[in-house]
């Protein structure tokens, strides 16, 4: 089952944004691949995710390249390194019992304007935790997209309802 809803979120994924490049240009899904390191890649990511959420922040530094950024929900939310472990920093006092809901995961390859092939990996799955200033369980359903380097994460972009973060946390009313 979790294979096949990989599948069916992966074709989402493809369907929208390549079938209006098809009509124009048949080559297009040459240029888009599943990974031949889906489950390395996969596994890198979740490693991530289940890192940051456990508050292991020297691994998850481990899994960083050297030039990591990290491109959050807003547009003007760009952090290093050092910038995102501050930020999940802060987060952890806010936040008690953190937890994720596993959804789906799967890696893939692009090719670049210069021909070489690139990988991603995208994850989706609901984050949880406990609001300590307002006592409530927030639960925000998450999308991370992550661009590998050499094994390495080289960058993450992050969606999800900043909205919704701070209607449930009490400080949207």
């Amino acid at each position: 089952m979790k294979k096949i809803t990989v599948y069916f979120i992966f074709s989402l994924f493809l369907s929208v944004p390549l079938a209006g490049h098809a009509q124009t240009s048949p080559e297009a899904s040459a240029d888009v691949r599943i990974s031949p390191n889906n489950d390395r890649n996969v596994a890198i990511g979740w490693d991530f995710v289940h890192s940051v959420v456990a508050g292991k922040l020297d691994r998850v530094k481990q899994l960083f390249a050297p030039d990591f950024v990290c491109y959050g929900p807003g547009g003007e939310d760009v952090n290093r390194t050092d910038q995102y472990i501050a930020i999940w920093k802060e987060r952890y006092k806010e936040h008690l019992d953190g937890k994720t809901a596993d959804v789906a995961g799967v890696s893939l390859e692009n090719r670049s304007e210069e021909g070489k092939w690139q990988e991603w990996v995208m994850l989706w799955f609901d984050y949880s935790a406990k609001n300590k200033n307002a006592g409530v369980v927030i639960k925000i359903p998450t999308q991370l997209t992550i661009k590998l380097v050499n094994g390495k994460i080289a960058e993450l972009h992050e969606y999800f309802d900043t909205g919704a973060v701070i209607r449930k946390s009490g400080q949207g009313k």
